[in-house]
């Protein structure tokens, strides 16, 4: 057994042992995906009970006091991260920047559970709020967070960027994309002009999924956009006194929001704007 298996074991057991669990035998076999899996395992079965200490309240950020459904729908990996305000904060700012334009409409297009349309929609309350996710359960789980936090958004079954609400969106006065959607972000490219050039987006970007991606949606936006684009960027364990009870190796882990890769947002808003 390779000193990297034995390393991986010892690390595991580090997080493992004080809750019941252990590693007793990592072939040479088992590379990053099956450590990777483990560490998945043990943060899966931690967070729930993270969340219940937390009330499943969000800490700090944007997003304070948003209260968010025990049960998700894509993923639970996030919850944590979410509930302490670590989540996404490479783009707290550009989310300031966008409640101080005060937006007369938000369409979030991948908006599962409803952390940023509740969380938009208890800071713009004045605003309409738009959704739209593919997973039918989550839907779900968005209208339950928007009933828990007291607030209303329209969850609709369809959208395509072709047609963004035009009826809608062609008259507001400055629209607000949020869009996290593995890839179909490429749709901007295909909005009526009427809207894309009066709005400003929030956009995650997925080059690790369709290359070349980020340069296509830039083209396509500077002549009408001011844009920004933040970097994925290191969390500081001793930044979050929520996880200062544990080891900073599982510190770490629960900081960790498992991508597939690094990642970019684009922030744009329209010039003159």
């Amino acid at each position: 057994m390779g000193d990297q298996t034995l390393g991986r074991k010892t690390l595991l057991n580090k997080m493992l042992r004080p809750m019941g669990f252990g590693v007793h035998r990592l072939g040479s076999s088992e590379k990053t995906g099956e450590f990777e899996t483990a560490l998945v395992e043990f943060k899966t079965m931690i967070i729930p009970k993270l969340a219940r200490q937390l009330d499943y309240q969000v800490q700090r950020g944007p997003f304070a006091g948003l209260q968010l459904p025990p049960k998700g729908s894509w993923s639970d990996l996030d919850l944590f991260a979410k509930l302490i305000g670590s989540y996404e904060q490479e783009v707290f700012d550009f989310l300031e920047a966008e409640i101080r334009q005060d937006p007369d409409l938000v369409i979030n297009i991948g908006a599962s559970e409803g952390f940023y349309a509740v969380g938009l929609k208890r800071r713009l309350a004045s605003s309409e709020v738009y959704t739209f996710d593919i997973d039918i359960p989550s839907r779900g789980s968005l209208q339950e967070c928007a009933a828990t936090n007291s607030v209303s958004v329209h969850v609709l079954t369809e959208f395509a960027f072709s047609d963004p609400l035009t009826s809608i969106a062609g008259i507001a006065r400055r629209p607000f994309f949020v869009v996290d959607c593995e890839g179909c972000e490429a749709g901007v490219v295909d909005m009526p002009a009427s809207v894309r050039d009066r709005s400003s987006f929030l956009i995650e970007l997925h080059d690790l999924f369709h290359p070349g991606l980020s340069e296509m949606l830039v083209e396509t936006l500077k002549d009408s956009h001011d844009l920004q684009i933040a970097s994925q960027q290191s969390r500081q364990v001793e930044d979050f006194a929520e996880v200062s009870q544990f080891s900073p190796v599982i510190g770490a882990v629960l900081l960790n929001e498992f991508r597939a890769g690094q990642m970019q947002w684009l922030y744009a808003t329209p010039k003159g704007g």
